[in-house]
């Protein structure tokens, strides 16, 4: 009788797990994309691989990883606070570059970032890859992670599908990242303010006062230091 009692309830246990399987309660979680959590930036401040005027007066240069999370941080946290403060009305130009050192997923994010750039969708499939990060060296940027997100911002898949089988990309992110190297740039983010060398996420206070310094005119404005960042990796 004991046995019988226990393989019931075993059965019962399956005939309910296949239940919550089948309504969606177990099993395989959801792999839909997160939103950006402030919206993509308006389209009117694209370009390129920047945002805000050609003309702005104060330009901030970010070198960043897209698997790295401080960067994660500056994308998410910092990023929106730059546009409604300073990038919206011409006050601040913001530039995307390239420091891919991380792992292969790095260079696979910044390529498939640039062939989404191609179509000038480079900002949202940017936000998206942020909004979703799940850490370093994890295997998630996978061909069909990246696609999903071309999809989700609109491009024209098939010919970002072409673009990222192309060598053209992979060297401008190798090309870039070198030129972070030549700068001395050996974690990300690594920003420069106007020329100035600022290594991890400042305090946004600290950073907005070094603009606002900037744009008053001072001919030098203290460079903020910020927490924590990924580090290139050691020499093998």
């Amino acid at each position: 009788m004991a046995l019988l009692s226990i393989g019931a309830v075993l059965v019962g246990i399956v005939v309910i797990a296949v239940a919550l399987f089948s309504t969606g309660q177990l099993g395989p979680q959801s792999t839909a994309l997160k939103d950006p959590v402030d919206g993509i930036p308006a389209k009117s401040l694209w370009d390129g691989r920047a945002l805000g005027s050609k003309t702005a007066p104060v330009t901030l240069e970010a070198f960043e990883d897209f698997q790295c999370p401080a960067c994660d941080m500056f994308s998410t946290q910092t990023e929106p606070q730059l546009i409604k403060d300073y990038i919206a009305d011409g006050k601040l130009r913001l530039v995307y570059k390239d420091m891919a050192f991380i792992g292969p997923e790095s260079v696979d994010a910044a390529v498939a970032a640039r062939c989404a750039g191609d179509q000038g969708l480079f900002w949202p499939f940017h936000d998206y890859v942020f909004a979703n990060q799940k850490g370093e060296n994890k295997g998630y940027v996978s061909a069909d992670f990246l696609r999903s997100i071309a999809t989700k911002v609109g491009a024209d898949v098939n010919a970002f599908n072409a673009c990222v089988g192309t060598q053209a990309p992979r060297d401008a992110v190798a090309a870039e990242t070198k030129e972070g190297s030549d700068r001395g740039v050996v974690s990300t983010p690594t920003l420069f303010l106007n020329g100035q060398k600022i290594v991890g996420v400042p305090a946004y206070t600290d950073l907005k006062s070094a603009i606002d310094q900037i744009l008053a005119g001072a001919s030098e404005s203290p460079v903020p230091s910020g927490p924590a960042t990924s580090a290139s990796p050691s020499p093998s």
